[in-house]
């Protein structure tokens, strides 16, 4: 949902064009206008400066609009309309509410976390003074016979009540690993997942709800993200809701569910929420006495999908979840 940094962008299509020629190049946007807000113009609330660093779907057509212009045009730079884009830009960069002292300098991230290393067979997690109640959803495979027992349903072999018989027993199986390992598996639907990410939008700074940022998430259903924007801390006022939640959804899926700000690493604004959370954790067991749940249901949607960076995401988001269960 950031605004495109016109330098960037004319630098690579005049160099696209210095190679194949203008007519035979294509400005397009890089990902489905499903998955950004329409415009923002049905932001009533969103304050001047915020609409300044975002576009939605409408502005974006705008923006290659403009890119096109500017890239046919002799004096490109000169265009007061670049000139208009790189002062957003630059404003962004060197905002206050984007950037809060201590906040914007990754620490503990550095250290090794192998969380990998948090294996079934061994069951860490009684070592810990408290277990640890996470969820990750969709965590197990099918099984390797699936598409066996699939394959003989089809071609009459064996029974659909044979074949559900076999999913209940492979699935009681499956629910026997967190049994074991003192796992508890929480299942949550999108639209409490929606709710979770808007109660943490109004409980921590570095976070805006929009007021009609819609956006497609499947066929048939559909979310509103709030916008991470900047640093990302526990705001000091108190609870606007009124509610001590039970369950915290963890920085993980909350990233996921989230337009995540573009100008930081993303495992550094994880910890910042990480933080944040072991924040909120701790004064709620201060107010209540109880502990309370981290949910990551989105923890696999989160895999790079290159197999080389699998084991550094595996590394920092274990970090980020150690963190959240620090007791100072």
């Amino acid at each position: 949902i950031w605004k495109n940094d016109f330098s960037k962008s004319l630098s690579l299509i005049q160099k696209a064009n210095r190679i194949l020629g203008e007519n035979h190049l294509i400005l397009a946007p890089s990902c489905s206008l499903l998955y950004v807000p329409i415009t923002l113009a049905n932001e009533n609330n969103m304050d001047a400066e915020m609409k300044s660093w975002t576009a939605f779907a409408t502005e974006k057509l705008q923006e290659i609009t403009t890119l096109a212009d500017l890239a046919l045009s002799e004096n490109g730079d000169e265009d007061p309309r670049y000139h208009e884009n790189q002062s957003s830009l630059q404003s962004r960069s060197h905002s206050p509410r984007i950037f809060h002292d201590g906040l914007s300098e990754p620490s503990s991230l550095k250290k090794e976390i192998p969380f990998l290393e948090y294996s079934v067979l061994q069951n860490p997690f009684q070592k810990r003074k408290i277990p640890i109640p996470s969820a990750f959803k969709n965590i197990f495979p099918y099984p390797q016979d699936f598409d066996v027992m699939n394959k003989k349903r089809e071609i009459g072999e064996i029974s659909m009540h044979e074949f559900q018989k076999y999913l209940e027993e492979e699935t009681r199986k499956c629910l026997q690993i967190p049994e074991f390992i003192e796992l508890e598996i929480i299942c949550d639907d999108d639209s409490s997942q929606n709710k979770d990410s808007e109660y943490t939008s109004i409980q921590m700074k570095g976070w805006m709800d929009t007021e009609n940022g819609w956006i497609q998430t499947s066929r048939l259903e559909w979310s509103k993200p709030p916008i991470l924007f900047g640093d990302v801390s526990l705001s000091p006022r108190e609870n606007n809701l009124g509610v001590t939640p039970e369950i915290i959804v963890g920085p993980l899926t909350l990233l996921y569910k989230s337009f995540v700000r573009n100008d930081y690493p993303i495992q550094y604004v994880a910890e910042q929420i990480a933080r944040a959370l072991q924040k909120e954790r701790l004064q709620i067991i201060q107010k209540t006495g109880k502990e309370i749940k981290i949910t990551e249901p989105s923890f696999l949607e989160m895999l790079p999908l290159r197999k080389a960076n699998i084991a550094e995401y595996f590394k920092w988001s274990g970090a980020c979840i150690d963190i959240i269960f620090e007791e100072k």
